[in-house]
């Protein structure tokens, strides 16, 4: 059963059911692993009598989440995935639930690239779940 939602413009990779790139796609997955971090960018120097200044860019929530294996049943597809990975690939935004945060819909960006995992067993043949990170804007 899935607990997380994704909601993205399919600009990549779109497959047959997916609507014109100017409506947005819902992907519903089951999330094995959501963690938590902050983002914090800063400059800091220090003065000739050591006294620390700094200046604070910003201080955003990262969440790192891991999926259940694509490709199984009530799971979105191998291509599902592969055109959610692309069309966020850019920095572009889409929304996520948040499990952890009474199912709050945050806006995000992905860090980094959506990344396929290998399969849990030799008898999960085309069956792969997927890791990615965002970023909270």
């Amino acid at each position: 059963m899935s607990n997380t939602t994704v909601v993205f413009f399919p600009t990549e990779r779109a497959i047959p059911a997916a609507p014109d790139p100017e409506t947005p796609y819902q992907i519903d997955f089951t999330a094995t692993a959501v963690s938590r971090s902050d983002d914090l960018s800063k400059a800091e120097t220090k003065t000739k009598s050591g006294i620390v200044l700094s200046s604070k860019y910003y201080d955003k929530r990262v969440y790192t989440f891991t999926t259940a294996p694509a490709g199984r049943a009530n799971e979105p597809s191998i291509a599902e995935m592969e055109m959610f990975a692309a069309s966020v690939a850019n920095s572009e935004t889409f929304t996520v639930t948040l499990l952890d945060e009474a199912d709050r819909v945050a806006t995000v960006q992905c860090i980094g690239r959506v990344q396929q995992q290998d399969r849990a067993s030799s008898v999960d043949v085309g069956v792969f779940p997927y890791t990615f990170t965002a970023r909270e804007v």
